[in-house]
């Protein structure tokens, strides 16, 4: 049998849902490192991540991202506000908003074609 194969169906003994560790080829001992030693990397796999991720957001300048996104961004919108008195006598405002088209992204002043 290669050794390949022979190390693979050992680890398929040994790790295998619903097997009693003891009734596996491998020691007890083994087995409780070995899941131990996954457990670790797991939850190192899982920190390095998180530190990446939390490098890359405190790097980022999403303000100034929001910026690059919004420059020459044209919206027409319409805007109505009424008032109006009810019949006790309290002031009561009524505001409609319709926008006319969608937005449209022009140049940002001073590009070449955003004069």
């Amino acid at each position: 049998m290669p050794l390949e194969r022979m190390a693979a169906e050992f680890l398929k003994r040994g790790l295998s849902a619903g097997r009693d560790v003891s009734e596996s080829i491998f020691p007890k001992d083994f087995a409780s490192n070995l899941a131990s030693q996954l457990i670790d990397a797991r939850h190192g796999l899982v920190s390095a991540i998180a530190n990446e991720v939390g490098h890359f957001l405190r790097q980022a300048d999403i303000a100034s991202e929001v910026r690059k996104v919004l420059a020459g961004l044209s919206i027409e919108a319409k805007v109505q506000l009424r008032f109006s008195e009810d019949e006790s006598g309290k002031l009561r405002s009524h505001t409609d908003v319709t926008s006319t088209g969608g937005g449209r992204k022009t140049p940002p002043p001073g590009t070449p074609d955003g004069k």
